[in-house]
């Protein structure tokens, strides 16, 4: 990926469960999805995709559209609670 112009990213494993409410994943997946965390009063969830962190790492900077394409690689691991032999994607 880095001898074709993209920057390798790791993103968290786990993330507050507004994360997932405010991307709509919650909502669209949640079927396929483990059961939330609870972490000190707070609701967990464990990544099950990892477009949403990526969405927060493009927001955390001012951008012009000359930056643009982004060119970013995660070699991430995802956790989906899914029937054998589904397939994701």
């Amino acid at each position: 990926h880095t001898n074709n112009g993209y920057d390798v990213v790791y993103t968290p494993h786990i993330a507050n469960l507004n994360l997932w409410k405010t991307s709509g994943h919650n909502d669209f997946y949640r079927d396929g999805m483990f059961q939330q965390m609870e972490v000190e009063n707070e609701e967990y969830q464990i990544k099950p995709m990892n477009c949403p962190f990526h969405c927060l790492m493009y927001k955390d900077e001012l951008r012009s559209y000359r930056d643009l394409p982004i060119r970013w690689a995660e070699l991430g691991t995802v956790y989906r609670y899914e029937r054998s032999g589904t397939l994701h994607g």
